[in-house]
């Protein structure tokens, strides 16, 4: 994963690119249209293991543990993503923290209290009319009660 995301930024810098890498190996190329932000496309490092704590923090521009309340407490895969972030010069603040969440005001204040930068709330619609419902739900539960 590592030499994939440093070959998608190397295609995403101006002009041509090459790389002979263990896995992707190609001779000078040039990918066009590039990304419209001057850094690329946002990449935002999934998983709930320490690989992907640790990955987050060396090359992430975000980083996405389990849903909170999930899979057991995110807060020490924050932690290491932090330290990996450190550890290599950056500045763990510019890594955005996100989970996944239910639509519950309590939830999601408990989220931005622990650290987290933003939730993503899923939507399963299994028609027009249903999705429409859940999403005025969220807009009602969630959306309306944001400070």
């Amino acid at each position: 994963m590592d030499e994939y995301i440093e070959v998608m930024r190397l295609l995403w810098r101006p002009g041509t690119a090459e790389h002979h890498g263990r896995l992707v190996d190609f001779d000078e190329i040039r990918c066009d249209p590039k990304p419209v932000q001057r850094s690329g496309v946002p990449l935002i490092i999934g998983g709930h293991s320490s690989a992907a704590a640790v990955r987050a923090g060396r090359l992430g521009d975000g980083f996405l543990p389990s849903p909170f309340g999930g899979q057991g407490d995110i807060g020490p895969r924050i932690d290491e993503m932090r330290v990996a972030a450190v550890d290599c010069g950056r500045d763990p603040a510019d890594i955005a923290v996100y989970s996944g969440c239910a639509p519950d005001p309590a939830l999601v204040e408990r989220a931005a209290e622990s650290g987290i930068d933003g939730v993503f709330i899923a939507v399963f619609p299994t028609d027009l009319d249903s999705g429409r419902k859940w999403l005025d739900h969220v807009a009602d539960t969630v959306l309306a009660r944001r400070p």
